[in-house]
C-alpha cells in the first residue's frame, strides 16, 4: 500500500470520533483493513473540513480496487452515493458515459437529492438525460454548450452535497474513461470545493503508460492538493492463508498457489480453482474455464464480453436465440464456474479479464455473428434512440459490416456534437472518412460529401480547442474539394478554419484568411462578414492595425447589412480596441458599449465578454485602474451569469492582473493569476495569463518563480510573434534579466520588445513603458547609448493622444535620458518630480517607489541629506505597503550606506528569516507541481510535464460569493487543512525515488 497525499491524512483514529464506520461483515476484503481506515479517515475530513477530498485507488488487475472500494462505499453510513462505471468499449463508448451514469439519479430526481435545476441548467443538462427537459421544449445547439454544461454538472454535485453529511462520487476504472468524461473528472477535481464531497476513482497502474489517453487525467488527480493516492499492493501471507484456507487442502499447493499468485487475490482464486493443473498465465486459467463450458454457455458469455458491461436477461434471450430453459442452463453453469455474476436484473462478466480471455479464445467468426446479432437488435424497429448510436458503431465495426458502420458513426458524431462532446464527435468523423471510399454510395447515406465531413471535424476540433487537428482536417477539406473556385463558399469556411488554427502562426495563418478573403470579396454575404471579422481581429492581434481597421469597419458594414449579429459584434470590439490602443479612448468607449449591445441582442455571450474585457484593457491603459478593474469584473460576472465563470472566464482575469499590479496589489494579482492560468484555455490566454503572473512575481521580488512563469508563457505561446505578446513578455524577460544580473540579454530583449511597441502600424499606448525600461536596461549594463531617438519615438507614438500612463512613463524616461548625457542635476530632479507627479495622480504605487529612489540618489549626489532621506523613507513605506521586496531592499541599503536613519519598516507577511534569496523564490517543484508560498497562502499549480487542460488550483472563486477583487483577495491561510506553510515539501516517497531515477515527472504510473 502507498499513500501519496497533497490533502493530509488525521493521525487519529477515524472510526472512534467520526459518524462514517465500515459496518462489519463477512464480505470485508481480507487484509485491507489499513486501506479501509484510510477511506474512513478522508471521508471525515471531507465532511468535518467541509472541503473536498479525492481517493485513487491504484492497483493491477484483480489486486482487489473495486471490492475494496464497495465494501467502503456498502458500509458507509450517513452519506449519498453516486456511482458511474467506465467500460472498455474503445471507440463505441457513449460520450460522459460514466458521467451520466453517476449523475442520472440525481437529475432525474433533483428534490429527492435537494438539488434546484435552474432552466438555463435544465436546458444544458437535457442533452444528458433527454428526459430531464420534459415539457419545456428541445435544447438548442450553443458554441459554449460545453463549458456550460460541466459548469452546470459541477453546480449539480455542489447542491447535491450541501444537501447531506457526506456526498461520495464513485469513478469506477477511469483507464477506460471516456474523452468526454476525463474532461468532466479533470474539472470536477480543479473546481471541487468547499462542499462535503469524497471523489473516489479506481485505475489500473499497469495500463496507464505515458502517452495513455488517461494519463494526464490522472496526473491532474495526484497533483491536487486535495487528493491521495491508495495503491492497493499485494496480500501478505497471512491474508491468502486465510482466503484460500477453504479451497486447498494440501499444503505443498497451497504454497506453490501463495508463490505464483504473487499477492493478487483474484490470481490466487483463479490459480487455487486450477488445483493440479496450475499454470503461470492467468488468462490460461479462465480460457480452460471457459473452453470446459457447454456450447450455449460459451455463446451467453461472448455476449456479456462483447457488451462490456451489465446485460439485462430480455437482451440475452433475444441476441442468443436460446429457449429460455436453455439460457437459464447456460447461466447457471456460468455462475457455478465464477465466470457470472447476477448484477440486478442483469447479468455480467465477474472480472474484464474474462472479456479478454472469451475473445482471446474465440474464432473471429464466432465474435462477427455475436456484434452482428447485437447491431441488429439494436437495429430492430427501424429506428435507434441516440444514446446507443455509438455502441451500434462498434459493433458494426467489428461485425465488418462497413455500409452501416458509416451511417451509425456520422450519427454518433452528431450526436456528440449535440451533448457538446467535440473530441468525441471529431472522432467519428474522422472513422466516417476512414470508411468512405469503402461504402460505394457513402454521400447518400450520410447526406454530404466528404469535404463536407472533414469540415464538420474541423468546426469539432476548434470548438474543443485542438489547433493542431483544425488545421489538419481543414487542409484535408480543402484537397478533397479541389478546385476552389467550383465551390467558393465552402473553400472560403476551410482556409477560414485554417487562419484561425494557426492562432499563433501568423505566416501560416494570413495566407489562409487571405485566400479566403479572395474568395467572398465580391460578396456581401453572412459568410463575408465572418471571414472578415475573423481576418481583422487576427491583424489586430499582429499590430497590423492600419489594414487590420479598414478591414473591421468593413465587416462591421457588411455584417449589419445582412443581419450577422455575432460577426458584428466581432469586428465592432476590433475597431473599439485598435482606436483604443491608438489613444482615442472616447471613440473606443462609443464603439464598445455598442458592441456589447449587439452581441446581447444576438446572444453572443462570448463577444459580450470580450467587449467587456477589452474595454477595461483601455481603461488601464488610461490610468483609471480602478474603472478597468470594475469593467473587468462584469466581463467575470457575465461569465458566471452563464455557466462559464470557472471555465471560458477564467482566462477573462488577465485584465484584473495589469490594473492590480499598476496599483501596488502584486500579491492580490500573483494568486488571481496563479488560480486563473490553472484552468485558462490553453494558447493565447494562458499565455497572457503567465505574462502578467509573471510582472507581479518579478515586481514582488519572487525572481525564480517570475522566470519559470516567463519560460512557461514561451513555451505556451511558441514564440509567438502578437504584438501584445512581445512587448508584455519582453518586458517580463528583460526585468527578469536585470533582476538577475545579465544585463546583456537584459538589453537584447528589450531592444525586441521597444521595435515590437514603436511599431508605426501597431498600438501607441505600450511604447512609453517600454521604452522607460530600454533606458533602465541600457543604465544597468553601461552601454554608452544616445537615447534621444528613443525618446522621440516614445513621443511620436503619443501624437494621437497620450494616455496618463504614457505621459508618467515618457516623462520618466526622459529623466533618464537627462541625466544619461549629463543634464543638470537640478532639471534632472526636477523631472523625475514631473513623473513623480504623474504617477501619484493615478495612482501607481510602485512607480511612486522607483521615482522616490532615484531622487533620493540624486538628493545624495547633491548634498541634500534631509530631502534624500525623506524620498528613501518614502520609497521604503510604499515598498512595503505593496510588497515590493527589491525597492524596499534598495531603499534600506541606501539608507544604511549614506548613515541615514533607517525607517522603521513593519513586516506583514512571512519572518525575515523565512525570507528567500531574490533567485530562490518562495517555491519548489514537488510532485504536485509547483508549490508557491504567498502572504497568507500555499497555491499549488501543475508543472507542464502531464498536465491535462483543466489545471487545478487550490481553490476558485464560486458563484455567489463576494467578487474576486484584488484589493480583497482571501486566499487559504497556510494553516488551514490541507493547505501547507510556504516552502514545505509536498513530496511523495515515490516521487523522491523517481527523481533520483532521473523522471522529473513524478511516480511512475
Amino acid at each position: 500500500m502507498n499513500v501519496g497525499a497533497g490533502a493530509a491524512v488525521p493521525s487519529q483514529d477515524a472510526s472512534s470520533a467520526s459518524p462514517f464506520r465500515v459496518r462489519t461483515s463477512r464480505g470485508r476484503p481480507l487484509g485491507r483493513d489499513d486501506e479501509l481506515g484510510i477511506l474512513l479517515r478522508v471521508a471525515e475530513e471531507a465532511r468535518r473540513g467541509h472541503d473536498a477530498r479525492i481517493v485513487l485507488v491504484s492497483g493491477d488487475a484483480g489486486i482487489g480496487k473495486s471490492t475494496v472500494v464497495d465494501t467502503f462505499v456498502a458500509g458507509l453510513e450517513g452519506a449519498r452515493v453516486l456511482r458511474g462505471e467506465c467500460l472498455d468499449t474503445g471507440a463505441g463508448q457513449l460520450p460522459y458515459a460514466a458521467t451520466v451514469q453517476a449523475i442520472r439519479p440525481v437529475l432525474r430526481d433533483p428534490e429527492q437529492w435537494g438539488v434546484e435545476v435552474s432552466a438555463a441548467a435544465r436546458v444544458s443538462l437535457s442533452r444528458l438525460v433527454p428526459d430531464l427537459l420534459g415539457a419545456e421544449g428541445t435544447s438548442r445547439v450553443d458554441a459554449l454548450g460545453q463549458d456550460q454544461l460541466v459548469e452546470h454538472l459541477l453546480g449539480v454535485v455542489e447542491q447535491a452535497a450541501a444537501a447531506c453529511p457526506l456526498l461520495v462520487l464513485v469513478i469506477e476504472d477511469v483507464h477506460w474513461c471516456d474523452p468526454a468524461s476525463r474532461d468532466v473528472l479533470g474539472y470536477l477535481v480543479a473546481n471541487l470545493g468547499g462542499v462535503r464531497v469524497l471523489v473516489v476513482m479506481t485505475a489500473r497502474t499497469t495500463e496507464v503508460g505515458r502517452r495513455h489517453p488517461a494519463r494526464p487525467l490522472l496526473d491532474t488527480v495526484t497533483r491536487s492538493p486535495r487528493a491521495t493516492r491508495l495503491d492497493l499492493g499485494p496480500l501478505d501471507a497471512g491474508a491468502l492463508l486465510s482466503l484460500l484456507r477453504d479451497r486447498i487442502v494440501d499444503a505443498r499447493e497451497l504454497g506453490d498457489v501463495m508463490d505464483r499468485s504473487g499477492g493478487n487475490p483474484l490470481y490466487a482464486l483463479e490459480l487455487a480453482n486450477g488445483h493440479g493443473a496450475l499454470t503461470d498465465q492467468l488468462a490460461d486459467l479462465l480460457l480452460a474455464r471457459f473452453d470446459g463450458c457447454a456450447d450455449p454457455t460459451k455463446q451467453v458469455l461472448r455476449i456479456l464480453a462483447a457488451v462490456g458491461g451489465p446485460v439485462d436477461h430480455v437482451v440475452l434471450l433475444e441476441v442468443s436465440s436460446l429457449a429460455p430453459d436453455e439460457l437459464d442452463a447456460a447461466v447457471r453453469e456460468a455462475i457455478e464456474r465464477q465466470l457470472l455474476i447476477v448484477d440486478g436484473v442483469a447479468y455480467r462478466l465477474r472480472h474484464a479479464l474474462i472479456a479478454d480471455a472469451i475473445e482471446a479464445g474465440s474464432l473471429p467468426s464466432e465474435l462477427l455473428a455475436v456484434h452482428s446479432a447485437l447491431a441488429d437488435r439494436l437495429l430492430q424497429g427501424g429506428g435507434i434512440d441516440a444514446e446507443d448510436v455509438a455502441e451500434l458503431a462498434r459493433h458494426l465495426r467489428v461485425a465488418g459490416r462497413r455500409d452501416e458502420e458509416l451511417e451509425a458513426a456520422f450519427r454518433a458524431a452528431t450526436h456528440a456534437r449535440t451533448v457538446f462532446a467535440y473530441r468525441d464527435a471529431r472522432m467519428s468523423l474522422e472513422r466516417v472518412g476512414e470508411l468512405w471510399h469503402l461504402v460505394p454510395d457513402a454521400e447518400a447515406r450520410v447526406g454530404t460529401d466528404l469535404p463536407g465531413v472533414m469540415q464538420a471535424a474541423a468546426q469539432c476540433a476548434l470548438a474543443d480547442l485542438d489547433e493542431r487537428r483544425t488545421v489538419a482536417l481543414a487542409t484535408r477539406g480543402l484537397e478533397l474539394l479541389g478546385d476552389a473556385e467550383q465551390d467558393r463558399e465552402r473553400a472560403a469556411a476551410l482556409h477560414t478554419l485554417v487562419g484561425r488554427g494557426h492562432d499563433l502562426d501568423w505566416e501560416r495563418s494570413e495566407p489562409a484568411f487571405r485566400t479566403a478573403l479572395s474568395l467572398v470579396r465580391d460578396q456581401r454575404t453572412p459568410l463575408r462578414a465572418r471571414v472578415e471579422a475573423a481576418f481583422s481581429t487576427a491583424m489586430m492581434k499582429q499590430g497590423i492595425f492600419g489594414e487590420g481597421e479598414a478591414l473591421a469597419a468593413h465587416a462591421a458594414e457588411v455584417a449589419e447589412a445582412v443581419g450577422e449579429q455575432t460577426a458584428w459584434a466581432e469586428a465592432l470590439i476590433t475597431l473599439a480596441t485598435i482606436r483604443g490602443q491608438r489613444g482615442d479612448a472616447a471613440e473606443s468607449a462609443r464603439l464598445f458599449a455598442r458592441a456589447r449591445r449587439v452581441a446581447q441582442d444576438a446572444g453572443a455571450v462570448v463577444q459580450q465578454m470580450r467587449a467587456a474585457s477589452g474595454h477595461s484593457g483601455i481603461l488601464a491603459n488610461q490610468g483609471a485602474f480602478e474603472a478597468a478593474i470594475e469593467e473587468c469584473q462584469r466581463a467575470v460576472d457575465l461569465a458566471e451569469a452563464h455557466g462559464l465563470g470557472r471555465t471560458r472566464g477564467m482566462d477573462l482575469r488577465i485584465n484584473l492582473l495589469g490594473p492590480s499590479i499598476d496599483l501596488g496589489r502584486l500579491e492580490g494579482a500573483l494568486a488571481i493569476g496563479l488560480e486563473a492560468m490553472a484552468l485558462a484555455p490553453e494558447g493565447a490566454a494562458r499565455g497572457g495569463l503567465l505574462t502578467q503572473t509573471g510582472m507581479a512575481a518579478i515586481r514582488s521580488g519572487d525572481v525564480r518563480l517570475a522566470r519559470w512563469l516567463m519560460e512557461e508563457a514561451d513555451r505556451e505561446m511558441a514564440s509567438s510573434r502578437q504584438i501584445w505578446f512581445q512587448c508584455f513578455w519582453g518586458q517580463l524577460a528583460t526585468e527578469v534579466a536585470l533582476a538577475e544580473g545579465d544585463h546583456e540579454t537584459a538589453v537584447a530583449r528589450v531592444r525586441v520588445a521597444f521595435a515590437a511597441a514603436t511599431d508605426p502600424d501597431g498600438p501607441a499606448f505600450w511604447a512609453g513603458e517600454v521604452g522607460a525600461l530600454y533606458a533602465e536596461a541600457v543604465r544597468a549594463a553601461g552601454v554608452d547609448e544616445d537615447l534621444d531617438p528613443v525618446v522621440r519615438a516614445v513621443r511620436d507614438r503619443a501624437a494621437t493622444g497620450e494616455t496618463r500612463v504614457h505621459a508618467g512613463e515618457r516623462t520618466r524616461l526622459e529623466a533618464m535620458a537627462l541625466a544619461s548625457r549629463g543634464g543638470d542635476p537640478s532639471a534632472v530632479i526636477e523631472r523625475w518630480n514631473d513623473a513623480l507627479a504623474c504617477y501619484e495622480a493615478m495612482p501607481m504605487p510602485q512607480r511612486v517607489a522607483m521615482c522616490l529612489l532615484e531622487l533620493g540618489e540624486l538628493h545624495l549626489r547633491v548634498g541634500d541629506r534631509p530631502a534624500a532621506r525623506t524620498a528613501l523613507a518614502r520609497a521604503a513605506r510604499t515598498a512595503k505597503d505593496i510588497g515590493a521586496r527589491p525597492l524596499l531592499r534598495r531603499a534600506k541599503e541606501l539608507l544604511a550606506r549614506h548613515g541615514l536613519t533607517t525607517p522603521t519598516v513593519e513586516h506583514t507577511g512571512v519572518s525575515a528569516a523565512e525570507q528567500p534569496d531574490p533567485l530562490s523564490g518562495r517555491w519548489q517543484q514537488t510532485g504536485h507541481g509547483w508549490v508557491i508560498g504567498l502572504r497568507d497562502m500555499t497555491a499549488v499549480v501543475p508543472d507542464a510535464k502531464g498536465c491535462a487542460r483543466h489545471r487545478g488550483p487550490p481553490r476558485q472563486q464560486r458563484p455567489g460569493r463576494p467578487r474576486l477583487r484584488p484589493d480583497r483577495v482571501r486566499c487559504p491561510r497556510a494553516t488551514d487543512r490541507g493547505h501547507r506553510r510556504p516552502g514545505a515539501s509536498t513530496l511523495r516517497p515515490q516521487d523522491r525515488r523517481a527523481r533520483r531515477a532521473g523522471d522529473p515527472g513524478g511516480a511512475s504510473w
